[in-house]
């Protein structure tokens, strides 16, 4: 109506100003234009804002009787099925988490300052939820039995409650009745409200009765009325009634306030329901035909005809889910609802504001601001927003394919034949060379120096400077190819884009300086629009949007890291960042992330989004293109500075032209609130209002949340991170759960972050702890108990193979003293028994001749060498008889060696160094064999004045050396390993090798001989444990 108005005022002063020309037409029209748009952006009508609808195939059942919202964000419904939680995306069947709801049908909601909601219930019942824990009052609990009608609290914290069987009053513990005690001499109750000074107001089926802060008893109003059904407060402190019976709401002052000389509004002839006065100054009213809205309440009082007849109207032919509003609900982003007989509806200002035409149009924005359309069909261009053709134009041009304002002052028209230039209130024809009847104007822009440079199917890129048509070849090899997008930087330079070649070009001073493709890193596929911003240049495709730095082209990716859609038209503006048409929605790159993202690549940008389901009342308009379908002719022709000026952007639609009202382009700055909702398994959901509790064996889990931001809940983001779990925050977009598996048993906690439709972030998010129970062998006793028992398994298995090897061992021991012991008893009854018996025939024969001195001296020398290698004999045999202990290693050489020392006049001693170790039975032996054969040597061949057997035991080896001072061995011998006959010296290192040990027999440096044996410690030495775990199994088989 606005409009209308203000076009009408536009044509009586184009009739008395006729004389100023046509000039001031033209502008007067402009700023009506401007004017008008501005006003749209500020309060939009029910049918300008956005309408979103729910109904049972969302979710929500029954009809909804009453709406809450409680200060944690969730919206609430009471329906004819019960009690239902919003979020904004998925709607709820609400079960508490302690106690139970009644069945049946909800009511009436009232949100308590502590986050507390009261339901009440048919059947004279109702229930407190906090927490979500649940109580219900009835009858018994002193509720009164009948139909609730409405629901109030004071500021002392009393709730009231109109019902049918009277006025009920909870003063925290239990409900009373309101009678004659307060004054009250009603019987019934319809509707309780609690105005800004904390007066309660109680309207009755014959009166309005209200009762003073701190007072005791109510007072009648004393109005005509028949039957309240609501008392509302307008901003300004108005109250208002709906009068059911009459049908019309009225409003009046409380006898509370200071008089005032100021008149009351008029009253409205409308039944209503439910009255809201929203932020934006309007007043809406909840009837039985829909909602009804009134521009501004304040300015009914100047109306003096019947105020129903300029009210809106948004009912069920308009797309609302039902014809009856019960309720209206404003909540805190400034979203409004209504609740009506089948369903929920939202309406939520756009972002832009949209006039129709009919056709699809392309926007032009001249110099001195006027908002021209022009269309490729035999419409004439029109001024917006009164659809006049141009005035200053022939009626002759008609099929304007595109059309922009220069830098100096001219506005091109460009036709299907023609191209129109007005300047300074004239016009000039340029006719098209080669005019073809099926040609297309693709793109068009104007350079500093006025020449326009314009594409056209089938004869390529064509300038006109002055009067003169140029055709200007760019591909070498297709040059009557026309770009689809032709943009003049403000350097002089000509960008240019090609679909179906998938190429940019740049034309500097007239002549093409470069072909830009893949091999530069053009990768936008088909080629849609080029723009530039100061010294950057930015290629939009079917490939989504790059921008050249340096002589390479670089890909633009998201804030997420995902690609931009495909881009059809880039607009850019000086200070706002970069806005683009992308088929059916419109993005808006912010400037600090285009600077962000110039600086850094690795960086995505943020941007916010205007479509169909937030902002567009219909989808952009799309036109053929080469290959594809595109978006038409440019979002605007004017110069960015032009744009700037005018604060404003146009696009267009499918019927009409969107409008963005940079200057007043609304966003939400609410931070959302983030709550987590559930956590699952496969077979139980647990409460989160404390740590959950998940069973041993649990695979799985899924936890829910979700943002309360309620504008546009379907493009709220989510972060998450499960501590002891994830490293990083996982942006897991708009999805509201996230599902954890094969987790340990542990303590985890669970965070999540969001942000609103416009970025918001809530960066201190909600947090959960979850426990992951430990089945009986996850936990850790048990597997100490585990580790215990392996342990010990090892050990025994281990000991019992030593004991396997050591009886082993002792049993080829056993054998082999066995074996001695049959030699040395052989030895005994042949060798030793036959030498000594031919000693003592020799000895009875010699001892009957008489021999010379000198021969009997001889003699006597011969048999005492006899005597001497029969003791060696039987020393040796009753080593090898002698039952061997390890313990007695030293002691053993020590009496070895002075036996045999006895044959000879050395020295002999026996040097022991480090902690005295026992030794293995088999190391030991064959050590000792060794020792004894030095010893041999040392005593009978060597002519030594001493020998000496040290012993070291250290931990890592056992160290044995046998030296003396004699002769020494010849080095031939020692080279040769042995002399030839004998084996005392191979039979040496025969035995080092099969002990493991190390042999080196070598000369002294001062005379004499030394043997050196070297043994590492586990072959060598025995360990105590090992001995005492060997006895201890040899107790427990049997064994001694």
């Amino acid at each position: 109506m606005k409009h209308a108005r203000t076009g009408a005022k536009r044509n009586r002063s184009v009739r008395c100003y006729w004389a100023f020309g046509l000039l001031v037409l033209v502008f007067l029209l402009s700023r009506g234009l401007t004017q008008s748009i501005a006003a749209q952006s500020v309060s939009q009508t029910l049918h300008e804002q956005q309408h979103t609808a729910w109904t049972e195939k969302d979710g929500l059942y029954g009809s909804v009787t009453s709406l809450a919202q409680t200060p944690d964000g969730f919206l609430w419904t009471s329906t004819t099925a019960g009690l239902f939680r919003f979020d904004g995306v998925t709607f709820e069947a609400y079960t508490p988490i302690r106690g139970v709801l009644p069945d049946g049908a909800a009511s009436h909601l009232l949100v308590t300052p502590d986050g507390g909601l009261w339901i009440s219930y048919t059947g004279g019942r109702i229930a407190y939820l906090k927490d979500g824990v649940s109580r219900t009052y009835t009858e018994a609990d002193g509720y009164a039995y009948g139909a609730t009608r409405a629901i109030a609290r004071t500021h002392d914290g009393a709730i009231w409650a109109a019902v049918t069987g009277g006025l009920t009053r909870f003063d925290g513990t239990s409900w009373h009745r309101v009678r004659k005690d307060w004054d009250y001499p009603e019987s019934s109750a319809l509707c309780v409200f609690v105005d800004r000074q904390d007066t309660l107001w109680v309207g009755t089926g014959s009166s309005l009765r209200y009762l003073p802060s701190g007072s005791h008893a109510f007072l009648d109003r004393r109005i005509p009325i028949y039957r309240i059904v609501a008392v509302r407060e307008s901003r300004d402190g108005v109250l208002w009634l709906s009068d059911g019976d009459k049908e019309v709401v009225r409003p009046f002052r409380s006898p509370l306030e200071r008089a005032t000389s100021d008149p009351l509004p008029e009253p409205i002839s409308i039944g209503s329901w439910d009255i809201l006065f929203p932020s934006d100054g309007s007043l809406l009213l909840g009837s039985e035909h829909g909602v009804r809205r009134f521009p501004s309440a304040a300015h009914l009082s100047e109306v003096k005809k019947d105020t129903a007849a300029i009210a809106e109207t948004f009912s069920r032919k308009d797309g609302a889910t039902g014809q009856v509003i019960r309720r209206l609900l404003e909540d805190r982003e400034g979203n409004i609802w209504a609740a009506t007989d089948g369903g929920l509806d939202r309406f939520r200002p756009r972002r832009l504001s949209w006039t129709e035409t009919g056709y699809s149009p392309t926007p032009v924005a001249a110099a001195d601001g006027s908002l021209f359309v022009v269309y490729d069909t035999d419409l004439p261009p029109e001024l917006l927003p009164s659809h006049k053709p141009v005035p200053f134009l022939p009626d002759t041009i008609r099929a304007v394919a595109s059309a922009l304002h220069s830098g100096d002052g001219s506005t091109w028209f460009l036709g299907l034949n023609n191209t129109w230039r007005w300047k300074n209130g004239t016009v000039a024809v340029f006719p098209y060379p080669k005019y073809d009847s099926h040609s297309k104007i693709y793109a068009l822009d104007v350079d500093n120096a006025g020449t326009i440079w314009v594409s056209i199917s089938g004869l390529g890129l064509m300038k006109l400077m002055g009067s003169t048509w140029t055709n200007v070849p760019v591909l070498p090899h297709d040059p009557d190819i026309a770009p689809t997008s032709v943009k003049a930087d403000g350097h002089g330079q000509i960008w240019l884009g090609y679909d179906a070649r998938q190429r940019v070009a740049l034309i500097q001073n007239g002549v093409v300086s470069h072909v830009f493709g893949p091999a530069d890193g053009l990768a936008v596929g088909t080629v849609s629009t080029v723009s530039t911003i100061g010294s950057d240049v930015w290629v939009g495709g079917t490939g989504g949007l790059e921008v050249l730095q340096g002589t390479r082209f670089i890909p633009v990716t998201a804030i997420d890291r995902t690609p931009f859609p495909a881009v059809h038209r880039i607009m850019e503006t000086a200070h706002d960042g970069l806005w683009l048409s992308t088929g059916r929605s419109i993005l808006h790159i912010f400037q600090d992330d285009l600077q962000a993202y110039l600086a850094d690549h690795t960086k995505g940008v943020k941007y916010e989004i205007l479509d169909t389901e937030t902002d567009l009342p219909e989808p952009l308009s799309i036109a053929p293109g080469s290959s594809d379908w595109s978006i038409g002719t440019g979002v605007t022709a004017s110069t960015p500075s032009r744009e700037l000026h005018q604060g404003k952007l146009w696009f267009s639609t499918i019927s009409g032209i969107a409008t963005v009202d940079l200057a007043h382009l609304q966003r939400n700055a609410m931070v959302p609130p983030v709550s987590i909702t559930s956590v699952s398994t496969d077979q139980l959901s647990y409460p989160t209002n404390d740590t959950v509790l998940l069973p041993p064996n649990t695979r799985s889990f899924n936890v829910a949340y979700t943002a309360l931001s309620l504008t546009n809940a379907s493009r709220n983001r989510f972060k998450v991170r499960l501590d002891g779990w994830d490293k990083q925050w996982q942006d897991v977009g708009n999805h509201r759960e996230s599902t954890y598996a094969n987790l340990a048993p542990g303590t985890y906690v669970f965070h999540v972050i969001a942000s609103n439709n416009d970025g918001v972030w809530n960066t201190t998010g909600s947090a959960i702890t979850i426990r992951v129970l430990p089945a009986y062998y996850q936990t850790n006793w048990f597997r100490m108990m585990c580790l215990v028992f392996l342990l010990a398994l090892g050990w025994l298995l281990y000991t019992w193979r030593v004991n396997h090897l050591v009886r082993r061992s002792n049993a080829l021991m056993m054998e082999r003293l066995s074996e001695r012991e049959r030699i040395a008893h052989d030895l005994h009854d042949t060798l030793f028994q036959g030498v000594e018996g031919g000693l003592l025939s020799i000895h009875a024969v010699t001892s009957r001749i008489e021999l010379e001195p000198s021969s009997k001296q001889r003699l006597q020398f011969a048999f005492e060498e006899m005597n001497r290698v029969m003791a060696s004999a039987r020393s040796l045999v009753f080593d090898s008889r002698k039952q061997f202990e390890p313990r007695d290693f030293d002691e053993i050489i020590r009496g070895y060696g002075e036996d045999i020392g006895q044959m000879s006049d050395a020295q002999f001693q026996v040097k022991t160094a480090g902690t005295k170790r026992v030794l293995k039975v088999a190391a030991s032996e064959e050590i000792l064999k060794i020792v004894k054969e030095g010893l041999n040597n040392a005593f009978r061949h060597a002519r030594a004045t001493n020998v000496c057997v040290e012993i070291d035991y250290t931990r890592s080896t056992l160290l044995v050396c046998v030296w003396d001072d004699g002769t020494g061995i010849d080095p031939r011998i020692l080279e040769e390993g042995g002399r030839q006959g004998h084996w005392g010296m191979p039979s040496m290192r025969r035995r080092a090798e099969e002990a493991g040990a190390e042999l080196k027999i070598s000369l002294r440096k001062h005379g004499g001989t030394e043997v050196h044996i070297r043994m590492r410690a586990g072959l060598a030495f025995r360990s105590r444990a090992l001995e005492l775990s060997a006895r201890w199994f040899g107790g427990l088989s049997g064994e001694s």
